[in-house]
């Protein structure tokens, strides 16, 4: 069984429904005494430090606030402590990592994490890595230039907490990291849906088919391509290997994953409460019906996402 954390991937859906109740409650409280934004958002709301004491159940998880990337944003701008502003909810000394959107909304959001929060970050990645059948015996390639998008930070981390070796592309130019990828006999690739498509094209002005490497699973994000079903097809058939996909965001990665038997996507719900919310009325959608998704990680302690 693909399982890295027995513990909390196999829990019965009552366990993991109480489960998920006491950690989002936790992050309410401990972002209400912790992040200036939160308590004001909170307040404006008319919820105090009891309201959150005494959230039990779904609806009460329904009185909570919902808070959007403009917000988040908002209450970053030409605020302190610099560049988090009054999302952070610990002292500034503890980030130790920095990201950023891409900023193609508006003004990029900015985040820190703490090395606790990095270690989560790591883990949730070996959680989706391994549920799709990487092992310590798989070389993993990174198409990825490493800058300040989070991207795949978190699958190099997560990799190596499986064991998994791991060959970062940094800024390598897409000729030498095809000659990397078959000279190292790579046998796991990360990078995007477009850029495995664009691999194929230089490839075969390389005269090299990438059917005959040793890629056996690709690892897709940052776009949507890799869910939609003729690109999935076109890039599978061209590397001679499977797809996968997740769905995440800086401020909540990985929220939603693909495993090995390709049948859709998971909700990473032993780390995240997602609730699909109907955009007018901010109230569960009926089964079969379309909504917003709304989204809470459990263990961020350096910046909240609620």
């Amino acid at each position: 069984m693909n399982v890295w954390n027995p513990v909390l991937e196999t829990m019965p859906p009552e366990d993991l429904r109480r489960y998920q109740l006491i950690k989002f409650k936790e992050q309410c409280i401990y972002a209400f005494k912790n992040s200036p934004y939160y308590m004001r958002k909170f307040t404006e709301a008319g919820l105090k430090l009891k309201d959150l004491e005494n959230i039990k159940t779904m609806d009460d998880v329904l009185k909570i606030p919902i808070s959007s990337k403009k917000e988040f944003a908002a209450a970053q701008e030409g605020k302190e402590p610099f560049p988090y502003g009054e999302l952070l909810a610990v002292p500034i000394e503890r980030i130790s990592e920095y990201h950023q959107t891409s900023g193609t909304t508006g003004t990029p959001l900015r985040w820190g994490d703490t090395w606790a929060d990095w270690e989560w970050y790591a883990d949730i990645w070996a959680t989706i890595l391994y549920s799709r059948g990487l092992r310590a015996k798989d070389r993993l390639y990174i198409a990825f230039p490493y800058h300040i998008y989070i991207a795949f930070w978190g699958g190099h981390y997560g990799a190596e907490k499986i064991g998994a070796e791991v060959i970062p592309g940094g800024s390598t130019g897409t000729e030498e990291r095809i000659r990397e990828i078959v000279e190292l006999r790579c046998t796991a690739l990360m990078c995007t849906p477009s850029y495995a498509l664009h691999m194929v094209n230089i490839a075969k002005q390389m005269d090299i088919d990438l059917r005959k490497t040793a890629v056996s699973k690709l690892f897709c994000t940052g776009e949507p391509g890799a869910s939609i079903i003729s690109t999935k097809q076109r890039i599978e058939e061209a590397w001679g290997a499977k797809v996968f996909d997740h769905v995440g965001a800086t401020e909540a990665p990985l929220w939603s994953f693909q495993c090995e038997e390709q049948r859709g996507l998971h909700l990473n719900e032993a780390h995240y409460l997602v609730e699909i919310l109907n955009p007018e009325t901010l109230t569960p959608v009926a089964e079969g019906e379309t909504g917003t998704v709304v989204v809470t990680n459990f263990a961020r302690k350096g910046m909240r996402a609620i």
